[in-house]
């Protein structure tokens, strides 16, 4: 028997939890980051579960986005506000100078009304000096349906992806998360690809060395990833790229150590 050979029953093991850890990062890792958010909120830092914070998107889930710039913490007044609204097919977004809560209801000041058609033509540009703005939950319930990037599943990201782009935001943030869910579910492979061969090359008789060299490749593996995530998130690098990057790097090594593992090399 070969050492390629040897080799090919943990590629096989690998690929097997290749599916198990895409089902874990893209359906109970977000339920997982959701719930561990609201605990820290709540029981750690001590404010309420969800609080309106300034420069981000707020997203209901719905096709509703709600912009929000400057607050101020005294009176509450929204400062710098826009409301997009794509749930019907046509696009609408109202901008305002500020917003405030009276007797239940929220209520726009000195802004403009858009409307685009389908076909992205204008149809309304109407100034308003005060508008009643109409939500169809109150906004701590937007703000409790926002999901972060590190909460959403793939399809989600992937449907944020496209109306940020559509909206002129920056997607690279979500973009690099998106990819990290299917880049970090191909680890148990790439570790198998490297870790396997290398061992052998290397004539590893002791478990206690292929134990640290497994430890050696995770931590040079999982750091790599994390520090060329974020340099993806900034846009340094193509965002779609960037996640895998260590992916590419140690599976070419891997293909490498194992196509001599039993030649002269080894």
């Amino acid at each position: 028997v070969t050492l390629r050979k040897l080799v090919i029953p943990f590629i096989i093991i690998g690929i097997l939890l290749c599916f198990v850890a895409y089902f874990f990062n893209d359906y109970l890792v977000p339920v997982s980051n959701k719930l561990a958010d609201e605990a820290m909120a709540k029981f750690i830092y001590n404010r309420p579960e969800s609080v309106i914070k300034e420069n981000t998107f707020i997203d209901d889930g719905s096709g509703k986005y709600l912009y929000i710039k400057r607050i101020d913490p005294e009176t509450g007044v929204l400062y710098d506000v826009l409301f997009y609204d794509f749930s019907d097919g046509t696009k609408r977004v109202i901008s305002a100078r500020r917003a405030e809560n009276e007797k239940d209801s929220w209520y726009m000041y000195d802004g403009r009304i858009y409307e685009v058609d389908r076909d992205g033509f204008l149809i309304l540009d109407h100034p308003f000096g005060e508008l009643e703005f109409e939500l169809s939950e109150d906004i701590q319930e937007y703000i409790r349906n926002t999901k972060s990037a590190d909460e959403m599943t793939s399809a989600e990201l992937r449907q944020r992806i496209k109306t940020y782009s559509e909206m002129g935001i920056d997607t690279s943030a979500y973009q690099v998360v998106l990819q990290e869910k299917y880049s970090q579910s191909i680890g148990p492979l790439v570790l198998v690809l490297l870790g396997v061969p290398l061992s052998l090359i290397a004539g590893f008789k002791s478990k206690s060395w292929s134990v640290i060299l497994t430890f050696i490749l995770i931590v040079f593996y999982q750091g790599s990833g994390a520090w060329l995530s974020a340099v993806g998130k900034e846009s340094i690098i193509n965002p779609d790229l960037a996640p895998w990057i260590p992916n590419i790097i140690f599976i070419a090594i891997g293909l490498i150590c194992y196509f001599i593992i039993d030649s002269k090399f080894s």
